[in-house]
């Protein structure tokens, strides 16, 4: 995470009191926030590393899971900027529900498919992006909506993101802007399409790799961000090329129907009929 001022006091300032007091450590991986966010981050007792942000969620994320001060052992809880965490749930799990876990050989938490409490082992990792996963996790498992009290997903963990006004923006950034991507992998899976089969997959993403060369070097955008190729997308005669990527990557055209203000369940219920 970077420069997400209002996000970090969300997260750490709720457990201030358990971090002053030792009960628990917490971790942030810096992407390069300024020395003024840094310095509140780690006054509120929370060690900070730094790795340059490059569009690789696994590396980040590795970056902490391999942390010298982390041990063999130790309950993690991840989050990212987006998501927030119940004091009341730190403190369940101090009280009693750890100790519970490790009678009943319960190693990973989940929410929404999504581990989000494990204890670490020293053959784990995080692999993929933007869609990741921890390898190598512990059985037994069990879902957080299983446990007593649980009415929804603000319980004890929950996440501010706006999926539904951001799918398509971070869809097109995911397919466009980043190098290394598994977003195909997800896009196209059998739960979203039905016709789907790896060399389907596969197919998409050399066809995204073949795109991403095409905008830089006969079209010269840039893939910073969405800027230039939305620039583009808006205003610019579109070429016959460009309209076969369209055609063929319904990723790419729900990001063009949305930058010319189409609605949103419109796109997404025409998303795979759609033809320019």
């Amino acid at each position: 995470m970077q420069n997400n001022a209002d996000d970090l006091k969300e997260i750490f300032e709720p457990l201030e009191h358990l971090l002053e007091t030792r009960e628990i450590g917490a971790l942030w991986v810096d992407g390069g926030s300024s020395a003024d966010q840094i310095m509140h981050v780690k006054s509120l007792g929370v060690w900070v590393k730094h790795r340059a942000w490059t569009n690789d969620h696994d590396f980040s994320m590795n970056e902490y899971l391999r942390d010298r001060d982390i041990k063999h052992g130790d309950w993690i809880i991840q989050c990212d900027t987006s998501e927030r965490i119940h004091p009341d749930f730190v403190h369940k799990l101090l009280d009693q529900m750890l100790d519970n876990f490790e009678e009943q050989g319960i190693n990973t938490v989940y929410q929404r498919s999504k581990p989000l409490l494990f204890r670490k082992f020293d053959d784990q990792f995080f692999m993929g992006t933007p869609h990741w996963g921890l390898q190598n996790q512990m059985p037994h498992t069990v879902d957080i909506a299983t446990f007593d009290g649980f009415e929804d997903d603000k319980t004890y963990f929950w996440s501010n993101r706006d999926d539904i006004n951001k799918w398509i923006t971070n869809g097109m950034k995911y397919y466009y802007v980043y190098g290394r991507s598994n977003h195909m992998w997800l896009v196209y899976s059998p739960a979203n399409y039905p016709e789907s089969t790896r060399n389907l997959i596969r197919e998409h993403e050399i066809q995204r790799m073949v795109f991403r060369r095409y905008c830089r070097t006969e079209l010269g955008l840039s893939m910073d961000n969405l800027d230039d190729i939305t620039e583009f997308m808006k205003n610019e005669e579109l070429t016959q090329t460009f309209i076969a990527f369209l055609n063929y990557e319904k990723v790419l055209a729900n990001y063009y129907r949305y930058i010319h203000g189409e609605d949103q369940q419109i796109i997404y219920d025409t998303q795979n009929s759609w033809k320019f």
